[in-house]
């Protein structure tokens, strides 16, 4: 990340002429993308274009992670393009001899084309240069949902939801999942000012009822879904919050918090062991959406991290994310985890240490995890004994 605009002046005050050279290293996975225009793309914290070969020159392309196809037969079909992807998601180059990719559709999903093995279900590529391959998918011709599984050496990499039907809103306010109706969704997410004009946009909180769709950091992710609101629905200025609906609502099995309080010169060490479930049917993707750690003492936060698209995908079979910062420029953050253990269940390990972290005593406390538009809250008991505090579930 450059710091500073990077530009060459023309007033002649340079000496010298600089250039930034930046090296990709082998594909390691493949994920599927669309071509789109910047043109009226709205760019926001939660969504990133990637460059691409294509078309004779460079494309701007957008990851997929959701797709709607119309359930109407053969008649429509969408069409997108499979890349090779380094550790970071960026489009690579494969490599000297390609990467070989497993494709595996389920509930419904079948694929058109490539099909070198006459089964619509499965498919082999082989992504021989970063121009990846053009993937193309159908539906079966009834509403419902599927996914398409994107695997390398065995080991699951990517998955894409895809819903079959033009009119999905999986919370039920009015506003489509796929509101625009490009297909995709996320790609364009509303705003209050969209719904007051009535521009089409996708639903920026689409597990929790939100109609209005306010946004107030615009960062694409809507009030009722991020921060204070999603945390409580109940706070004032959320009224419109409707609990989280399918896919959205989670719980913890287990919370265990250990602050060790440091001296003048001492930093304090903060410990957080969490287990937590997802609801059927939700996802997470840390690495693409913001992680953010809130501990509430008295009513007051005392402690919040917030890790912005700063995970890594560390590409297992399970999903397991991984954060890694021994200097702790981020709220105080060493090292964070956020892995799946089994079904919709993970755990999640935070390490931090920081002089004057947080002020945490004994009583009650609560804390608060959310990812993306899934939220994880539990009230909490604390011991301390003055320079330790425990706080587990009650």
């Amino acid at each position: 990340m450059l710091g500073t605009p990077f530009a060459i002046p023309v007033d002649g005050d340079s000496p010298s002429t600089d250039q930034l050279i930046v090296v990709s290293g082998d594909a390691s996975s493949a994920r599927l993308f669309e071509e789109i225009s910047a043109t009226g793309f709205r760019a926001t914290k939660r969504l990133r274009l990637r460059p691409a070969p294509g078309g004779g020159g460079r494309v701007l392309v957008f990851p997929i992670d959701r797709l709607v196809i119309p359930d109407d037969g053969a008649t429509s079909q969408r069409t997108l393009r499979l890349l090779p992807v380094d550790l970071f998601g960026n489009v690579a180059d494969p490599g000297g001899g390609g990467i070989q990719i497993a494709l595996q559709a389920t509930g419904g999903v079948a694929i058109v084309s490539p099909d070198g093995d006459a089964d619509t279900t499965t498919e082999t590529v082989t992504l021989a240069t970063a121009s990846g391959v053009d993937l193309t998918l159908d539906d079966p011709g009834t509403a419902g949902s599927g996914a398409l599984l994107v695997s390398s050496g065995g080991t699951a990499q990517h998955s894409v939801e895809v819903a079959f039907g033009a009119a999905i809103d999986s919370d039920g306010d009015g506003v489509g999942d796929d509101g625009d109706g490009s297909g995709i969704v996320g790609d364009r997410y509303c705003t209050d000012t969209d719904v007051q004009a009535s521009t089409p946009c996708d639903d920026n909180c689409a597990l929790v009822a939100n109609a209005s769709q306010f946004d107030d950091d615009v960062d694409g992710v809507g009030n009722c879904c991020d921060g204070t609101c999603a945390a409580d629905p109940l706070s004032d200025g959320c009224n419109e919050c409707a609990q989280p609906g399918q896919g959205g609502s989670v719980g913890f099995e287990r919370v265990r918090v250990k602050l060790k309080i440091g001296s003048e010169d001492k930093p304090d060490k903060l410990g957080i062991n969490l287990r937590f479930n997802l609801a059927p049917g939700a996802t997470i993707q840390p690495d693409e959406e913001t992680v953010t750690l809130e501990i509430v003492h008295n009513d007051v936060t005392q402690y919040t991290a917030d890790l912005d698209r700063l995970f890594v995908d560390l590409q297992k079979s399970k999903p397991k994310f991984r954060y890694f910062d021994p200097d702790a420029n981020v709220d105080g953050v060493r090292k964070a985890l956020i892995a799946n253990r089994k079904s919709n269940e993970y755990k999640s390990v935070w390490k931090a240490s920081d002089l004057g972290l947080l002020t945490l005593g004994a009583g009650a406390a609560r804390i608060n995890l959310t990812i993306g538009n899934d939220t994880v809250s539990a009230d909490l008991v604390c011991d301390s004994n003055g320079r330790r505090v425990r706080c587990e579930l009650p």
